[in-house]
């Protein structure tokens, strides 16, 4: 299953996971994996200062850094999700997530 969210003016986002089924009781594990890619309007795009203006076709694909090791970027970030809870998705150190342009 593939689940999109957009962020708002502060880069936050709020990802509902409704779609998601329960797990059965007898399941081999309590959590879903999960995968998060990030698409970033490009450096040359004049209107990514005006969010309304931003085409969802034309945002490219960005590299995350690496939760575990500070400066490496990934083209994704894999982490667990339990059915029925919330969870903030960020480094340790950190309350933000860094984005390099590929």
């Amino acid at each position: 299953m593939e689940f999109t969210a957009q962020a708002d003016a502060h880069g936050d986002f709020i990802l509902p996971l409704n779609r998601i089924p329960p797990l059965a009781a007898d399941a081999p594990s309590s959590t879903y994996s999960a995968a998060l890619t990030v698409k970033i309007a490009s450096q040359n795009d004049e209107s990514s200062t005006d969010v309304s203006q931003i085409d969802p076709d034309q945002l490219i694909e960005a590299d995350i850094e690496s939760f575990n090791n500070a400066d490496d970027f990934l083209p994704f970030i894999e982490f667990d999700v339990t059915p029925g809870e919330s969870k903030r998705i960020k480094k340790e150190d950190k309350s933000f997530i860094r984005l390099k342009y590929r």
